[in-house]
């Protein structure tokens, strides 16, 4: 037996050989397959990009409105203390004026000098506490810091006097004042200074 036919039947030869067909087996059952591409041509319809970018603006708007969620619960804490403190100013302020005992026309003067001043909440304070001062005066009804705006009224409704109207602008505005953010301005003076005017007047006062 040649050299030649001895490597040619031995196992070592016998193995590079099966496994040089099986590679060669292996190439061409690869070369056979056809790998389609993703057909992306669906994403060409106007419906379906528009459905995407709804969907997309969906996704934005919840996030937006779960971050000002967030960002509202980390700052109610402060704005509920700064509108106590507020309120606390504003009923401080009621209470020191109600402390002072002015006439009504002294109430009127005050009132225009916190004006010029450009403090126009006190100057509505100040014309509210006249009005007070007047009916109390004239004894139509006593002033008591127990009272509200609104009982108030009802006494003066029941009083049928003619200026109801000048009363309701000047207690529902110092209610106002008190218990929400009504910015005062120097129109807002204005009003109340002539519904002041128009109750003070004696000759519209009907009893």
């Amino acid at each position: 037996m040649s050299n030649a036919s001895f490597q040619e039947n031995s196992p070592g030869w016998q193995f590079e050989l099966g496994k040089q067909k099986l590679q060669e087996w292996w190439e061409l059952k690869i070369s056979e397959i056809e790998i389609d591409s993703p057909d992306l041509s669906i994403f060409d319809s106007p419906l379906i990009r528009l459905g995407i970018k709804f969907i997309l603006w969906s996704l934005i708007t919840i996030i937006l409105v779960w971050l000002t969620w967030q960002l509202w619960l980390v700052l109610r804490p402060v704005i509920n203390n700064w509108r106590r403190q507020q309120q606390q100013l504003k009923r401080s302020q009621i209470q020191f004026s109600s402390q002072i005992q002015l006439s009504p026309q002294e109430w009127l003067a005050r009132g225009r000098q916190h004006y010029q001043e450009q403090n126009y909440r006190q100057g509505i304070f100040c014309l509210y506490q006249g009005i007070l001062q007047y009916l109390s005066d004239r004894e139509m009804i006593n002033s008591l810091s127990s009272r509200t705006d609104g009982e108030y009224l009802k006494l003066i409704q029941q009083l049928n006097l003619k200026q109801l109207l000048s009363y309701k602008l000047l207690f529902s505005t110092h209610e106002k004042l008190c218990f929400s953010d009504l910015f005062p301005s120097a129109s807002l003076f204005n009003e109340c200074e002539q519904a002041y005017q128009l109750i003070t007047n004696k000759d519209n006062q009907q009893i």
